[in-house]
């Protein structure tokens, strides 16, 4: 189980960052093609945004492009090697605050004062325990009108033939006590609206990941959940890479 003590000693101290997190993003052609082609479609509805939580930007992958969308953007994670790189490589983007937390709390935020949360390609290595943590504090934190758009794991719908499959290909370091159902349930249980979820493969054949988005009840946002098993979310990452090779920052950068 990769508890909280795990994520902050494996991000803060045992891996070495030396690809700042855009090493990634290599299936997709690059970060900035990543974000262009698969993230913001996801997100567009909603953003650009007054108040934005990012929970766990790593070293800033997503954030170089978050903070252009965002009036007042807080960035939160348990690493503090993480968040001292962040503050270094947005020195001066006065519109930043940076926070290291415990792992779960989110208790510097102002309650009913976010606009849009999100987490992607982080949370997937956290377990029920941090995850519940979470959406019950974001019940509280988001504004009326609020969304949190949030990547997480699924794998643990194999969690009875976890052996048998993990046998054949790698768990991606996902968490195993998360499913979409039990992260639907627990929004569904702090009476926030769950407006999607996107089940998906990375890497491998499995369905080990998610995307949740939800809101507060009676939002302008609100409506009955859509659910989708997206069986070709690495299609879609193999197209992009390809598209990246005429057009991709990375494709420029190796003719000089």
């Amino acid at each position: 189980m990769a508890d909280v003590e795990h994520n902050k000693k494996l991000w803060g101290e045992d891996y070495d960052w030396k690809g700042h997190g855009d090493e990634w993003s290599e299936l997709w052609g690059g970060s900035d093609v990543q974000w262009y082609g698969s993230i913001l479609p996801r997100i567009q509805q909603f953003l650009p945004a007054g108040n934005v939580l990012e929970i766990a930007p790593g070293f800033g992958r997503w954030t170089q492009w978050l903070r252009q969308l965002a009036d007042d953007l807080v960035v939160v994670d348990l690493s503090e090697k993480c968040i001292e790189f962040c503050r270094k490589r947005f020195a001066g983007e006065n519109h930043i605050s940076y926070f290291v937390n415990d792992g779960t709390s989110l208790e510097m935020i102002r309650d009913q004062s976010l606009d849009f949360v999100f987490s992607y390609d982080s949370l997937v290595h956290a377990e029920v325990d941090v995850m519940r943590e979470y959406v019950c504090q974001l019940a509280k934190k988001l504004a009326p009108n609020g969304v949190t758009f949030i990547h997480h794991s699924n794998i643990g719908v194999y969690k009875s033939r976890m052996t048998e499959l993990l046998s054949k290909e790698s768990d991606y370091g996902r968490a195993f006590s998360v499913t979409a159902e039990n992260v639907r349930e627990m929004v569904n249980r702090e009476g926030l609206a769950c407006l999607s979820q996107e089940i998906f493969n990375w890497g491998g054949e499995l369905s080990t990941d998610c995307i949740t988005v939800f809101s507060c009840n009676r939002s302008i946002w609100d409506r009955p959940c859509v659910t989708l098993t997206n069986d070709a979310f690495m299609e879609e990452a193999a197209k992009l890479k390809q598209i990246s090779e005429l057009y991709g920052k990375a494709s420029f950068a190796r003719s000089h």
